[in-house]
């Protein structure tokens, strides 16, 4: 559906937004990187996710997106950085996956508890 397909992509540039903010705040504050663009940091990570997510054979594009962002983000933050940035937005993502996981399993458990004391 038409409806479906544009809240995806709303949330699909969100999500790309954020992570582009993500990168500029590691880059400013672990590097001391400054006069990076969000927005360039944005379509690099996008460009660098798409990679991940279209090579075969990859699960999840795992190291796929890191490689790219070693390769585009080089030019403009160096190489060092551009590793650093790489693995501590890997730490940072997956802390986030794992934090998610962790506020789901309680709200189920929670909402659980809920329905037992309303039967």
């Amino acid at each position: 559906k038409l409806r479906t397909m544009f809240i995806a992509i709303v949330l699909f540039v969100v999500c790309f937004v954020l992570m582009g903010l993500i990168l500029e705040l590691q880059s400013r504050y672990f590097f001391g990187v400054t006069g990076v663009s969000m927005f360039e940091l944005t379509g690099l990570f996008a460009v660098a996710w798409l990679a991940g997510y279209l090579t075969p054979g990859a699960p999840g594009g795992l190291g796929i997106r890191e490689t790219m962002m070693v390769l585009l983000l080089s030019p403009i933050v160096g190489s060092g950085v551009a590793v650093g940035l790489g693995v501590t937005l890997r730490v940072t993502t997956t802390l986030g996956d794992g934090i998610a996981f962790l506020v789901g399993l309680f709200l189920r458990f929670r909402l659980d508890r809920v329905k037992r004391m309303g039967d």
